[in-house]
């Protein structure tokens, strides 16, 4: 029989509840509010037991002030004499903020090793999910310690440091959890804890089973499987990640009623071939079990066919997302312009091993070119595709002449589809410099044209002069200097380079001494003369007008004798074997990610539909990188297609093997995945793993390496150094 309403006049100590009535400790209940009213409610009568589930919580759809109330302690005593028996108690905790009712305490699983269960005397209740492990679950305050509630729950009076010394507390995904912290910095309110004796022959390092072989273990080629078993190898090299399975702690996390996985079948596959190469002793394993469950169960590894490692890597990893996701799985769409509430969000949703150590989050904005408006949208990925750029081409002839006098000029690396504004702007910042830069173009050692900033490089056919100028100049103050030499009446040469002398003052000893020393670093040490009086004998100089489209600097012209030319420069000097030259850089991994984040005008068939505009427009896309996880996993993109036919990029990619910088962030390679061309559409995949030491792991082949070759990466493995 169900219980009558309890009239508020029948409540003698009813009373509100506010911070000022209420004290550290209080026991507050939770009430049905259909219980408060009078008589003369007819509303739809719902139990007190509706409130909460199976674990007690108020259940989330069911709110405060309109579903139910908190009444005290003595409230509850009439309601419990009037035959209400299911009791939601609350407690008032003691915060930052002062005193507040906790609502909604934590939710903690515990789960302890059966082989521990002996020390876990009040552990009567458990309920077994596994053949390893019994799970109890309790509710307690964001405000209690870890230790408190274990040493309350199960343990008879044991002090904390013996509990330190002989047991330890951490997260599934082995993350160890100190037991003297709050469960509030957890920053969760559902929590699952591992409590098991620490082992004096495991820990989290990928050392801890040394004895049975450090998982170097090769694997078999079933036909084919090249690419398979690369991809594991470089998966073998996580250690949280691989000690999660091997300690089994996956089971756990089963979850056998998601349709996107394998109902838990492709995560025990995995656990076995990982248990069958690091406990067996074996120096070569079978892979066959697993690649019958991974082929089964995705339907695209049945056969024997060559496959590529960038697509199987992302089958095992998002099933075993999918089999071990332990989040609400809610398929609501996440909209949070906050990136770190975005993320909470996130893992609440998709919480599992996988999305706590590869999943990084990316934020993509789209710009219309029309009204500017900007679209903002954070999404996660697993691993990094980044594109390949082509190979810089570069102009023929673009020289930097320095203010300096004693700085040789430079044949410096201007790319082809740079301005003018652009390569101004490169000086500056490879050179460091602060004076203005002045270009021109010159053709058979005579200036053409001052450039300017807009005009592409592409469209330049003649050599281009830099020049480092004074940002308030005069043309006082520089003089344009060729030098020529006198060979035979008709036969004159150049040469071969223009400078731009700055002047003092204007005496010719002044500019002798200019001349002399723009041209002193390329002059053999032993045939150095000093002073105006023995320089005058060597060369003369002779002056033309000035010039107004080049800046009105003045000409002077250096004219030598061949035979003190070849006595100063030796025989058959060329200029441009004296310069320095700037070499071309290898593209490395910087570049990649820097061309992954750079900005692509989305237009034509591909513009996008603006409501402010109300029709389709260009727009501007841009990816940027706000969280990057501990195993960092960088895919190459390599292949593409072109005219129906897949083509691999071969150009080299460099890349370090410690100390990967990205942001505040460091990274340590642990493994790289290897493509190797063999024509005729075929290829071999290798892995190269990192222990204490480089090995190549090459199917059944395991063989230490001194040399890590670079050529054929294809995936990177990097893990954060914390």
């Amino acid at each position: 029989m169900t219980p009558a309403p309890i009239p508020m006049t029948d409540l003698k100590y009813s009373r509100a509840l506010k911070n000022e009535n209420i004290k550290n400790g209080q026991k507050w209940y939770a009430v049905n509010k259909e219980m408060l009213k009078g008589e003369k409610g007819k509303s739809k009568f719902v139990k007190n037991s509706y409130l909460v589930d199976q674990n007690g919580r108020i259940n989330p759809k069911y709110k405060k002030g309109v579903d139910y109330d908190f009444v005290s302690a003595e409230d509850w005593e009439i309601f419990k004499k009037n035959g209400f028996e299911v009791e939601i108690e609350r407690k008032v905790i003691e915060t930052e903020k002062g005193f507040v009712l906790e609502e909604n305490p934590v939710l903690v699983t515990f789960y302890f090793e059966k082989a521990d269960l002996n020390v876990f005397e009040n552990c009567n209740e458990d309920v077994e999910v596994s053949d390893r492990f019994v799970r109890k679950c309790t509710l307690v305050s964001s405000e209690d310690f870890i230790f408190s509630v274990v040493e309350t729950l199960f343990l008879d009076k044991m002090p904390l440091q013996e509990f330190k010394e002989k047991y330890e507390v951490r997260k599934p995904n082995s993350e160890k959890i100190c037991p003297e912290q709050k469960f509030k910095y957890l920053n969760s309110d559902e929590i699952k804890l591992i409590i098991s004796s620490k082992r004096k022959n495991l820990n989290t390092s990928l050392i801890f089973l040394k004895q049975k072989g450090s998982g170097l273990c090769g694997l078999f080629n079933l036909g084919n499987t090249c690419f398979m078993n690369s991809g594991i190898q470089c998966l073998n090299v996580y250690e949280e990640f691989i000690h999660y399975f091997i300690e089994e702690s996956y089971k756990m996390h089963i979850n056998k009623e998601n349709p996107l996985g394998s109902k838990g079948r492709l995560a025990i596959a995995f656990s076995d071939l990982l248990r069958e190469m690091w406990l067996e002793n074996k120096t070569v394993v079978m892979p066959g079990a697993f690649k019958r469950v991974l082929g089964n169960e995705t339907g695209k590894f049945v056969d024997f066919q060559e496959q590529d490692a960038t697509e199987l890597l992302d089958y095992i990893l998002n099933f075993l997302h999918e089999d071990l996701c332990y989040g609400t799985n809610s398929k609501k769409e996440i909209i949070e312009e906050n990136p770190k509430e975005y993320w909470k969000k996130y893992l609440e949703v998709n919480r599992s091993i996988i999305t706590e150590l590869f999943y990084g989050q990316v934020l993509s904005s789209l710009e219309c070119m029309e009204c500017g408006e900007v679209g903002k949208k954070y999404e996660p990925f697993m691993y990094l595709t980044v594109p390949i750029p082509e190979k810089k081409k570069f102009h023929f002839g673009v020289f930097l002449s320095f203010d300096s006098d004693n700085r040789i000029p430079i044949k410096i690396l201007a790319e082809i589809d740079w301005t003018v504004e652009e390569l101004k702007k490169a000086i500056k910042l490879r050179y460091a410099t602060k004076l203005d830069i002045l270009c021109v173009s010159v053709k058979n050692n005579k200036i053409v044209e001052i450039l300017k900033e807009s005009t592409k490089l592409s469209s330049v056919k003649t050599n281009i002069y830099c020049y480092e100028i004074d940002k308030e100049w005069s043309p006082e103050n520089y003089i344009w200097l060729n030098i020529k030499i006198l060979a035979y009446i008709f036969l004159n040469y150049n040469f071969n380079f223009i400078f731009l002398l700055k002047l003092e003052n204007n005496t010719v000893e002044h500019i002798y001494e200019k001349i002399v020393s723009k041209i002193e670093p390329f002059i053999n040490s032993s045939n150095i003369v000093f002073g105006y009086e023995k320089w005058k004998d060597k060369f003369e100089v002779k002056f033309s007008k000035k010039e107004k489209n080049i800046n009105n600097f003045g000409f002077v012209t250096a004219f030598f004798k061949d035979s003190e030319f070849t006595d100063l420069f030796g025989k058959n000097f060329n200029i441009e074997k004296n310069l320095v030259n700037e070499t071309e850089k290898n593209l490395n991994i910087y570049d990649c990610i820097e061309l992954f984040t750079k900005k692509e005008i989305l237009k034509g068939v591909e513009a996008v539909f603006c409501e402010k505009c109300n029709k389709s427009t260009n727009r501007s896309k841009k990816l940027d990188i706000v969280y990057l996880p501990k195993y960092f996993i960088v895919h190459l993109k390599r292949f593409c297609y072109y005219k129906g036919y897949e083509e691999k990029i071969g150009i080299f990619i460099d890349f370090p093997l410690e100390d990967l910088r990205i942001g505040n962030y460091k990274y340590n390679c642990r493994a790289i995945c290897n493509h190797y061309e063999l024509g005729a559409g075929a290829g071999h995949y290798t892995a190269y793993i990192k222990r204490e030491e480089w090995y190549c792991m090459n199917d059944s082949i395991v063989m230490k390496i001194n040399d890590v070759k670079k050529e054929n990466a294809y995936i990177l493995f990097y893990e954060r150094e914390e």
